[in-house]
């Protein structure tokens, strides 16, 4: 149950009405004119409601037994008339009592005792009651939700009874339902067009960030740090168990898959080979720089980094963000052995 109003946006509550919802919130009805303040009795096959009112001119309640279909009154004891201010039962919404406090006069305060329990002599019976689904499809069946039927046993509205038990937590019978095609759904950035899932918008970079080749005593990891199409990263090294990192390298070569141009030379500790970005200010600020890339390579494991030469010359080489390289690149099983493709 709930005060509200029909329309485009909600009124002021004095121009509310009371509805009621006995579908778990699918469709409402309106109960009663005018705003109410409302319990639950029964664990809900009683209804009650007492008009909100700004003046001592309250003389009865309203109760429906039907889920709020049909309402009945009851007139307040000795002709009284009173500024409802709260009506409340137990917590749990089981019993068929209620305490209605009110005012009138101004400064007297009334406690009025609201007893329902002779309304319905039987108690409810199994064929009083009905198996209830939250969701239903339009011939009234149970549809699946999550991947589940659920069906909850509860009171008929029009039975002639009270249930007149302590409240437990409803315990639904759930049967699991074979996926549909209604169960799928297109990916990010796709949308379903003649029951096929098609592109629609570019697909977000999944390189964030990549584990590198590690040693038995720290973990590499490189950190993209600008726009996705045209990569750069950060390198990070750990210490021994890993709880913290340390900046080892910045504005290192990766691709759009993540691919970082790093080979630690195979079985040697410490010694590892590196691509960087020479020309990393252009590539940050105009983002479709070519990227004038070097190599490097380390001794300590990140703590220094030098060129490679041939000779007097500076080398380059071609690493994994290259289209043709995968996997291992440089090194080979023979200990010290390096080959690489540049210039």
């Amino acid at each position: 149950m709930g005060v509200g109003n029909t329309g485009s946006s909600l009124n002021d509550f004095e121009e509310g009405n009371l509805f009621v919802s006995d579908d778990a919130g699918a469709s409402w009805k309106k109960a009663l004119d005018g705003p109410h303040k409302y319990e639950f009795g029964d664990q809900g096959s009683l209804l009650v409601a007492v008009k909100d009112s700004k003046k001592d001119d309250v003389s009865e309640v309203s109760y429906s037994l039907d889920h709020g279909l049909n309402w009945k009154t009851a007139a307040l004891p000795d002709s009284l008339k009173l500024k409802p201010e709260i009506i409340t039962t137990t917590q749990d919404s089981t019993s068929l009592k209620f305490i209605l406090v009110g005012s009138s006069g101004g400064d007297n305060y009334h406690v009025v005792a609201l007893d329902f329990g002779g309304l319905q002599e039987k108690t409810c019976e199994d064929n009083d009651m009905e198996d209830w689904s939250a969701r239903v499809d339009k011939d009234g069946k149970a549809i699946c939700v999550m991947g589940h039927k659920q069906t909850y046993r509860r009171r008929k509205k029009d039975a002639d009874c009270f249930l007149k038990k302590e409240f437990k937590d409803p315990v639904p019978k759930t049967e699991d339902c074979e996926c549909s095609d209604a169960d799928f759904e297109c990916d990010y950035n796709f949308i379903r067009k003649d029951g096929e899932c098609e592109k629609a918008g570019p697909i977000v970079n999944q390189g964030a960030y990549t584990v590198l080749e590690g040693t038995n005593y720290s973990i590499q990891v490189d950190v993209m740090n600008t726009r996705p199409s045209n990569p750069m990263g950060v390198m990070f090294t750990s210490n021994s168990n890993g709880t913290y990192f340390v900046e080892n390298l910045e504005h290192t070569n990766r691709n759009e898959m993540g691919n970082v141009d790093f080979e630690k030379i195979s079985g040697i500790q410490g010694i590892f080979l590196v691509n960087t970005v020479k020309n990393w200010e252009d590539v940050e600020k105009h983002g479709g720089s070519k990227k004038e890339v070097v190599t490097q390579i380390t001794f300590d494991d990140g703590r220094t980094f030098h060129d490679i030469k041939a000779g007097d010359d500076r080398v380059h080489l071609h690493s994994v963000t290259h289209l043709d390289n995968v996997g291992r690149v440089f090194s080979s099983p023979a200990p010290g052995l390096v080959m690489g493709v540049g210039n």
